[in-house]
């Protein structure tokens, strides 16, 4: 009798989903776009030499036409080869601002330095700053101190921005809020969280207003989630297919579906118009190939499965039942090469996200390899000119 009404309720929740509305159609320059597909390029304890950056985006080039970076890849020179081979290959730039740029005052001499290149010529490709990394964070050190000043941080690199007439119609402002959001079979209990578990950390809500209510710029009101279905705990059951993977990211019939929490959380605060991009998700393939680990297992085949299944979600979304439409206009996934460095005991997988093998400061006779039995699908036009 239990299991009947719990299996009655679960059908009943299902069947009355509300209806979500996308985003109202937004007002900004006609000019301005933004690639659809891209992927993240970290550079983590390394510090690369432009000849390993250009290396770098020969390959990203092959395949997609968005990059995110976290910061300058480690030196001016570095970064303006980025910028350079960005231009070169026509790959849209998504630029992070590191939480030592986010004190008050810093804003407007990160974008006077970064913007532009030496000849005082802005960069065509560079396309979004993104304020932090995952700001729900605020336990540890960086963090902890510039997450409650988001909002400002926000501000001020608008400000920044709009003070150079050549930018307002090309580069956004934009946050990426990371992973934190309570998920519910009750939409008005979605919420974001921070790094402790709280809901409603005003701080990530006061900086989406902040962009959402902007009217410096003439370009996107856009926010990133960093989203993973790879997390979903044992409870969900073992994620091995298409349609598996997809409902955890997006649907309503699981416990775990996080980028419909988000929007939930988003109309929730008056947010609803602000376009949802994915600031990073993927699947690594090395850490918890038993899967013992309380998330799923890890391999290149899931990798596969997963980067065909979002590409298919991305373009013919009632291919899937049950799932929310994608809404945002870019995707990156995370990420391009591994980053061993950031392995753990305790997160043994953090090192193997990469879709290529490691790439090595000076490695100009050793380039990264796509992995072994890595399927990789139609991301991009330019895949096929590539080819």
């Amino acid at each position: 009798m239990l299991l009947t009404l719990i299996l009655s309720l679960r059908w009943w929740l299902i069947r009355h989903q509300p209806v979500l509305r996308g985003p109202r159609k937004q007002r900004y320059a006609e000019t301005y776009s933004i690639g659809k597909v891209g992927v993240a390029f970290g550079s983590y304890k390394i510090r690369f030499q432009p000849s390993d950056v250009q290396n770098a985006m020969n390959l990203i080039g092959q395949s997609f036409d968005v990059v995110r970076v976290y910061g300058d890849m480690g030196s001016m020179a570095s970064f303006a080869a980025l910028m350079e081979s960005a231009e070169s290959h026509g790959i849209d730039v998504i630029l992070g601002v590191p939480y030592e740029w986010m004190e008050v005052g810093r804003a407007q001499e990160f974008v006077d330095r970064y913007a532009f290149d030496d000849s005082g010529r802005p960069w065509s490709r560079l396309k979004c700053i993104i304020v932090g990394n995952e700001s729900y964070n605020t336990k540890n050190g960086a963090y902890k101190k510039a997450a409650p000043k988001l909002a400002q941080a926000v501000d001020e690199f608008i400000g920044a921005v709009a003070s150079h007439r050549e930018l307002i119609d090309r580069v956004a402002v934009s946050i990426d809020f990371g992973p934190a959001v309570y998920q519910s079979w009750n939409p008005k209990k979605c919420d974001f969280t921070g790094l402790s578990g709280e809901l409603n950390p005003s701080f990530i809500v006061e900086a989406m207003r902040c962009i959402l209510e902007d009217s410096r710029l003439n370009t996107p009101r856009m926010v990133f989630a960093n989203l993973y279905p790879f997390y979903a705990p044992h409870f969900t059951g073992a994620l091995r297919t298409a349609s598996k993977m997809i409902r955890q990211f997006a649907g309503y019939d699981s416990g775990y579906h996080p980028y419909t929490a988000c929007i939930h959380a988003l109309r929730k605060y008056d947010l609803g118009d602000l376009i949802l991009n994915i600031g990073e998700t993927g699947w690594p393939t090395n850490g918890n190939n038993k899967g013992k680990m309380a998330c799923q297992k890890t391999s290149v085949d899931h990798l596969s499965t997963y980067l065909r299944a979002f590409n298919k979600y991305l373009n013919n979304p009632s291919d899937f039942k049950r799932v929310y439409e994608f809404r945002g206009t870019t995707v990156i996934y995370f990420e391009m090469f591994d980053e061993p460095a950031k392995g753990s005991s305790t997160m043994p997988w953090e090192g193997h996200w990469g879709m290529y093998t490691l790439l090595e400061p000076g490695g100009a006779h050793n380039l990264p390899q796509l992995k072994k039995g890595l399927d990789l699908p139609h991301f991009c036009e330019r895949q096929e000119s590539a080819t």
